[in-house]
This record gives structure tokens, sequence and C-alpha cells, in this order.
């Protein structure tokens, strides 16, 4: 991993083509995010090394779970929930199950649950009380803990005050989360569930909540998703308490690119481009660590491309072509310098016409909302075993809780940017 001091030295570098002539001032438009040498003033640095503490482990087992816990039956839940635990397995120094509100939380260790899953002997009693879990959870947390709670979410009360409490959820769920630090994170999964009757229904929705520091449920979150089967995963929906910083980028020499941008020596990072002729285009690469996207749009080349925003102070630009690490066509020195930033995605793009000689380039990537959510919204009845009863108003008590409607339209609290110019050293 690359230090603070020296991501400083980096910055003060460029990428130039070969030429000849004296030095002069490359930012002569004075573009304030750089310096005169073409340096970015204010580099993304890496993430700071996060010692996570440990996992509490919750999972629910109140009646509506039973259909994923039948006795020697193969489920999907069962499967890839063993999959989860496993992943983590020195972190998890337990297994604790929520039953119903007025039972004390059971404890136990994570080969019994294991036994227990696949055997079905568990005791499945009361309602989902979702709020007093999700406060259970919270309160458990000590410093850089993270928790993770097994759930089908179904919340549904029961009594006289029921309908009333159903309204009142979202506010409910809104109060628990918060005055909390932490972020929130939900894994929407599937499985095979087998009623009451035996009869069993295919594409069960259940999910996997994370809470807890915004980096390590982040970091967290990747690993789920890909330690479990695609064919099982309906996507995710995250909520955190600050924008992620921009990421490291870098630009990169390609094969084939029209202006040959040739690299100093070193290997070093890269955001400007220099000694261009205003009357050609400009064509580069951009690399960048998106992992921190949401999983729908990470792993979904075409719908990032639609999510990505370019723009070029006085002059056009557009996104030509996007793609990952695995497709990528690496040319001389790129492989080190995206190695260095942990590249995931490289980003084409073309700029023309420009007009004054330099122009700054600012890439975005706009939200979008996660469109499995509303695919599991709408159940009037718990038994409705293809959607989620109540999910509309967990997903408003979290907004509520985030202030999800004063959020930027951007996933990073700046844009990568880049800067073009006439001028040389």
């Amino acid at each position: 991993m690359i230090g603070a001091r020296n991501i400083s030295l980096l910055c003060l570098f460029s990428i130039f083509l070969l030429s000849c002539g004296n030095s002069k001032n490359i930012n002569p438009d004075n573009y304030v995010l750089f310096d005169d040498n073409g340096g970015l003033r204010n580099c993304p640095v890496p993430d700071p090394i996060y010692k996570t503490g440990k996992i509490k482990c919750f999972i629910e087992s109140s009646g509506s779970m039973a259909g994923f816990f039948q006795a020697n039956k193969i489920t999907g839940f069962k499967s890839d929930v063993w999959s989860v635990l496993n992943e983590f397995y020195g972190k998890i120094d337990s297994v604790r199950l929520f039953r119903d509100a007025s039972e004390p939380v059971e404890k136990m260790a994570l080969a019994d649950f294991r036994r227990d899953m696949n055997t079905g002997n568990f005791r499945f009693a009361g309602s989902t009380q979702i709020p007093q879990m999700l406060k259970d959870v919270v309160l458990s947390l000590g410093k850089n803990d993270v928790g993770m709670f097994i759930s089908d979410m179904k919340y549904s009360p029961m009594g006289s005050q029921a309908d009333v409490l159903l309204t009142q959820y979202g506010t409910d769920v809104k109060n628990v989360i918060k005055n909390t630090p932490y972020a929130f994170s939900i894994i929407g999964l599937t499985s095979s569930y087998i009623t009451g009757r035996g009869k069993t229904v295919e594409n069960s929705p259940y999910y996997i909540i994370l809470i807890g520091n915004d980096l390590p449920v982040n970091k967290m979150k990747q690993r789920i998703m890909q330690s479990i089967r695609k064919e099982n995963l309906l996507g995710e929906i995250s909520f955190y308490r600050t924008e992620f910083p921009t990421p490291m980028y870098t630009l990169l020499a390609n094969k084939g690119i029209v202006n040959g941008i040739t690299y100093e020596s070193n290997n070093k990072l890269y955001y400007t481009i220099g000694d261009i002729n205003k009357e050609s285009d400009v064509t580069f690469y951009l690399a960048a660590d998106l992992t921190k996207l949401p999983y729908y749009l990470f792993s979904d080349n075409k719908l990032l491309m639609q999510q990505l925003e370019v723009k070029a102070d006085g002059a056009r630009a557009t996104i030509e072509e996007l793609t990952d690490s695995a497709s990528f066509d690496f040319g001389n020195g790129s492989r080190e310098a995206a190695n260095k930033v942990h590249a995931t995605h490289f980003i084409k793009i073309k700029v023309s016409d420009i007009l004054d000689g330099s122009t700054q380039v600012s890439v975005s990537v706009k939200r979008k909302e996660a469109g499995w959510v509303s695919a599991v919204c709408g159940a009037k009845y718990e038994a409705e075993y293809d959607k989620t009863i109540s999910f509309e108003q967990l997903i408003s008590g979290l907004k509520g809780a985030y202030s999800a409607d004063k959020q930027s339209k951007y996933y990073y609290n700046s844009p990568f940017i880049v800067l073009i110019t006439e001028g040389k050293r």
C-alpha cells in the first residue's frame, strides 16, 4: 500500500507527450485544483487501515422464518447463510437467535447453529419485532464491531395495536438508527421456502443486514456478495454516514491511443496530459478503484456506463468505453500504475474542440436507486412469499434516518479531475 508521504510526492508528476523546448507554466488558465506544474493539489489517498473488531451475528427464528429451516430439506438459505458465516468464521464468536420480544436472546456456538439449521431443530415462536431487534443489534456493538442480522424482515406485530404499530414502523426504525454513528447495509437474497402445508415456494426473499462504521461495513458487504451464489442474489442498498471520498485514480497509456501518451520514469500516478495540439482530439483512459459503488453498479458495466457523467470546461467530452480489469488491454507502464490505485474499471474518454488550449475534465458517478427494492414491496399479507410485508416502511425509515433526500446526486464527494493543456515543461 502506498503511504501518505509517497502519495503527496506522486501528485507532483503528470503525463506528457515526448517533446522538446523550454519549460513553461503548463496551467496557464490557473485551474485552482492544479498547481503550475500540472500537479493535483489534493490527491486521493488510500483507505486508512481499519482494524475490524468482532462480528456480532444475529439470526431471526420467529415463526415466519420456519420455511427456510425445514428439517433436512435443501434450501438456498441454508447454503448461502453457512457460506457467509464460514467466510467470517474467525470473527464470529457465536450466533444469537431472536425469537420474540418477550424472550431473551439465545446464544449458541457456530457448530451448534449449523447442526440445528440443517436439521430444523429450532423452536420457532412469536412475531417479528424488527425495531426491537435492530435496537438490540446496535446496543451489542463495541468499538469497530459490525452487527450482522439475518432475517426475512417481515414486521408483523400482533394484538389490538398491530395496525397502528404498522403505520409507525418507519418512524420506529428511524428512531433506532438516526442517532447512531453507523452505516446500514441491506443485502437481498432469495431461497426456496417450504410452507406450513409442505408446499415449496421458489425465490422467497430474505436479507442480511450489516450495521457498523462506514468502511468495514462496505468491505464486509463486498465480501459477502462475492461469497454467495449470484442466482440467489437480489442486490443491495446501503446508507452511510458520510459520502465516500474520491477513490485513487490515474491516467494510463494504452495501445492504440492516438495521442501516444508516454510515461516519465518510475511509473508515477498521473492527472495531467500536456503538450497537446488543440486542433486534435485527446483520448485517454482513466483507471479507478470503484469497489465502494453499490454492487449492482460495480458488477454491471452497461448499467454503470449509463451513470457516468463527464464534463469539460470550454470543450466537448464523451465517454467512449468502460471496461474492467479482466478485459483491459494494458500498454507500456499501465499495469503498474493500475495496480497502484487498485483499479477495477477503466474509462475511455475523448475530448474535442479544446478552444482555449486547455481544459479541466471531470468525471462523476450519478446515484441510482436499487431496482430490486420495489420488486419486494407491496405485500398486503405475510403469506405473500415472493414479497416482504412492510419493507417499504423499513426503507422509508432508513431514508429518514440518513437524510437521504439531502444527499448529493453523485456517489463521491468530488469528481475525478484531469487537466489537458498545450503547456509543457
